[in-house]
């Protein structure tokens, strides 16, 4: 899977362009639930929650030390 260019999203989001938007959400394996853009692989999202999480606790141990 292929990280998801938020700009780039926005800017097709802003179009108004539905092939375009569906075409960028197929590639990008992302669905609409409740309005809103959300990745289908919750495996996915799971480990980039994880390795966020990580560098921000890197962060503050480096700026506390």
């Amino acid at each position: 899977m292929t990280e998801i260019d938020i700009e780039s999203l926005d800017k097709l989001v802003e179009s108004k362009d539905a092939k375009k938007i569906a075409h960028y959400m197929e590639n990008h394996n992302l669905r609409l639930e409740n309005g809103k853009i959300v990745c289908r692989d919750k495996k996915y999202v799971d480990e980039r929650i994880i390795f966020w999480d990580k560098r921000q606790l890197v962060k503050k141990i480096n700026l506390n030390s």
